[in-house]
């Protein structure tokens, strides 16, 4: 049956608007297909702004409680040259390095002046963040500004306290976790419009160790400090330097870079944090576990801590497949007490994961020792930093020729053995583990990498894993490389 005129002009229009509408959809599937290849740099674009370091974030700046947004310009950094492990493509910044004092591209110019504005942390601090003392150990903070009066990054120092354990150089990687994140958290509540106190929790972050690149010192000789010299001359073996930049902050997350600098190394810590309220975070968990304050006023369980309480050891090894071996033990349940510091006092205690970090690389250092057939003892100091504190020591009378002559013997001893240094480490924090309640089980899957096994300068992976003893709750899960460095 033929169809009216007017009604075969209507079929013909219903028809041409199906198949605009089913190419529209092809197309559509398509950018979404090559998104990786070629829409990937327009998306992130939009994201995460322009390629010269000016990124949009978003903010919350309605007085009256409406929820406006307003994109406010964010200045962003990474030193160059270096090479890092990160999820996003927006890493191409510039940090001014020591032999650069100014940074490169066109983010920074070179008639820019930053200033270095000290903080309290009493005042200042302690009433934006999760932790307290003597948890929180940074000393020396100071705001980095730049001439338009906003703050560009933290730098700080702080002291050595926690034991090296199997490892070469002079700081473990749990102790550098528990610095580095705790800066993060006050250069992100520094940027942090909402004035009241937030918990700046871990959900991903990397590692990258490398040689050293100058950046705190850059960024210091950089900065005009208007408290006077910002304290880095008088710096002994046990205190560190680092600095931190907010790059990015929403209303729910944070990424920070943070870089902390020995006197050969550079660790390069890149983290993204999930922001969440203490009025919310205290509804999810309650209060159960506080103890009196005050009686631990002086207390600081992190100085005393020791990687030797791991109980229950087993290892499996399976050189048929390939050559690894399995470690696996125990750590029974922590209080309240040890506990001090995380989180902030009348809040929840729960165990930091750096002190998860610092028993996980104790046993890193074993399953590594066992694979390899050589002597990676736990150690409080490593070699040469230990001798250069005791002859210190000595000259200021504070120890004997008989202790001296005692730890010059363990010091030869440590000639004949071996320490392990970290590379790199990508960790995903997935659950609390809270004081008072269940213990800990700790798992490293370990294998040799590159080189030769048992030779100094052959590196291992370590597939790492954390959870609960009883319900199981994973804790974090991790992957890392370490390199065997025999004593000198």
């Amino acid at each position: 049956m033929l169809l009216s005129s007017p009604l075969r002009s209507s079929c013909m229009l219903f028809l041409t608007g199906v198949l605009v509408w089913f190419v529209s959809c092809i197309d559509v599937a398509t950018c979404f297909t090559v998104l990786p290849a070629q829409c990937h740099h327009r998306v992130s674009k939009l994201l995460n702004g322009n390629r010269d370091g000016n990124a949009a974030i978003l903010k919350n700046s309605n007085p009256s409680g409406m929820q406006t947004l307003e994109v406010v310009d964010h200045k962003r950094f990474l030193p160059t040259g270096m090479q890092v492990n990160t999820p996003s493509p927006q890493m191409d910044r510039a940090v001014p390095t020591e032999d650069s004092h100014v940074s490169q591209g066109t983010q920074s110019s070179p008639t820019e002046s930053w200033t270095l504005v000290p903080l309290n942390f009493d005042d200042d601090i302690k009433k934006l963040i999760d932790i307290e003392k003597p948890y929180y150990a940074l000393k020396n903070e100071h705001s980095v500004i730049d001439s338009t009066g906003e703050s560009v990054g933290f730098v700080c120092t702080f002291r050595r306290e926690m034991p090296i354990s199997r490892e070469n150089g002079g700081i473990s990687f749990g102790e550098v976790g528990r610095h580095t994140a705790a800066s993060a958290t006050v250069a992100a509540a520094l940027k942090n419009p909402k004035r009241g106190r937030f918990h700046y929790l871990a959900s991903d972050y990397t590692c990258d160790v490398g040689p050293l690149q100058g950046v705190t010192k850059g960024v210091i000789s950089k900065a005009r400090d208007g408290s006077g010299d910002f304290l880095t001359t008088d710096l002994d073996e046990d205190e560190f330097i680092i600095f931190c930049a907010c790059n990015e902050l929403t209303k729910r997350a944070a990424h920070c870079d943070i870089y902390l600098e020995t006197k050969d190394t550079t660790w390069h810590v890149n983290i993204e944090m999930s922001l969440v309220s203490a009025a919310l975070f205290n509804k999810k968990y309650p209060t159960v576990n506080t103890d009196d304050e005050n009686s631990c006023r002086d207390c600081n369980p992190y100085a005393s801590i020791d990687g030797r309480c791991l109980e229950n050891k087993k290892w499996y090894p399976d050189r048929a497949v390939h050559d690894w071996v399995t470690l696996e033990a125990s750590l029974p349940s922590f209080s309240a007490h040890e506990c001090i510091g995380h989180f902030y006092n009348g809040g929840l205690r729960a165990v930091p994961h750096s002190v998860m970090l610092f028993h996980n690389g104790d046993l890193i250092g074993e399953a590594i020792a066992r694979l390899t057939n050589r002597n990676i003892p736990y150690k409080k100091l490593d070699h040469a930093h230990g001798a250069m504190f005791f002859e210190h020591s000595y000259r200021e009378g504070k120890v004997s020729p008989k202790h001296t002559k005692d730890i010059v013997r363990r010091t030869m001893s440590f000639n004949k053995s071996y320490g392990i240094k970290m590379r790199n480490w990508e960790c995903q924090p997935q659950n609390l583990n809270i004081a008072d309640s269940e213990g800990l089980e700790l798992q490293v899957r370990t294998y040799l990498r590159d080189g030769a096994l048992g030779e100094p300068g052959s590196t291992y992976c370590a597939e790492c894993l954390v959870k609960e003893n009883d319900s199981g709750l994973v804790c974090y899960k991790a992957t890392g490389t370490f390199s065997l460095d025999q004593v000198h």
